[in-house]
């Protein structure tokens, strides 16, 4: 077959979804290994600019600024025919469900990763972690964990969502 005509593998958005302390950084630098992709972190992103304890005022709209931002990085390198990996969480339906528009809009496959841990194990990963003071994650105390935990919505069998353990 003539390499002109063949068919060209389609770039894929890879969307992580889970709690803090579930995991998703470490699969998804895994994931970026097997598949040469580009790892986007909101969290890091967010604490670069913003410090691992931003203000609660100001959270929302600088998550929506960065937010932006990947999205824009994203939409480059699909571009470019290479896959992203958005390492953010994505808690709730309707985040998920724009995040999988705006892949389509980007011109990406998407594919959709359930970050699965039981949540007294990431409660304690993140208590650790805060208390190492590890400056590449937000400090969240057990309140703030339990906060997450209760805003938090369950992907449906709907969401098509690959199980990771």
């Amino acid at each position: 077959m003539n390499p002109k005509h063949a068919a060209r593998r389609k770039a894929t958005v890879h969307l992580l979804c889970g709690l803090p302390g579930s995991g998703k950084t470490t699969w998804a630098r895994r994931l970026a290994a097997e598949c040469s992709a580009v790892v986007l972190n909101h969290d890091e992103r967010m604490i670069a600019r913003h410090g691992p304890n931003p203000p609660e005022s100001e959270f929302t709209r600088f998550a929506a600024a960065v937010t932006e931002e990947l999205w824009r990085e994203a939409a480059g390198e699909i571009a470019h025919g290479r896959d992203v990996i958005l390492d953010w969480g994505f808690w709730t339906r309707a985040e998920r469900d724009d995040a999988r528009r705006r892949g389509g809009e980007i011109g990406a496959a998407c594919v959709f990763y359930r970050m699965r841990c039981a949540d007294d194990v990431a409660r304690r990963r993140t208590l650790e972690r805060t208390a190492a003071g590890t400056r590449t994650a937000f400090e969240i105390n057990g309140a703030a964990w339990d906060l997450f935990r209760a805003k938090f919505e369950e992907p449906t069998a709907d969401e098509g969502a690959v199980e990771i353990e």
